[in-house]
């Protein structure tokens, strides 16, 4: 199995989208000072298991071992992927800016 294709089953997109907001947050909001952005990564793949998690535990299912731990993996996936997706985004967006110098 790819596993590209494997980690898509795993991807929850609000979780993505709350912890592309969050990095956001955590770069432009908060000093360098006070948080370091190499934790960025860190923060929201935490982030994104705890959330997962706490929507599998209020969600009314049955709560098993394995539902937890694919709480856990689904939500740490998807909070990578978010930090993934902004640094690939922010690598396309300069290649673009500096195609428009080069021709202007």
């Amino acid at each position: 199995m790819d596993i590209l294709a494997m980690l898509q089953d795993y991807m929850i997109v609000p979780i993505v989208i709350l912890a592309l907001l969050t990095g956001y947050v955590l770069k432009h909001c908060i000093p360098d000072e006070t948080f370091e952005n190499r934790w960025i990564p860190v923060v929201v793949t935490i982030e994104g298991a705890i959330v997962s998690l706490l929507i599998t535990l209020f969600s009314g299912d049955i709560i098993t071992a394995d539902a937890i731990l694919m709480a856990i993996i689904s939500g740490g996936v998807s909070g990578a992927a978010s930090s993934g997706l902004k640094d690939g985004f922010s690598a396309f967006a300069e290649k673009k800016d500096d195609s428009k110098e080069a021709l202007g």
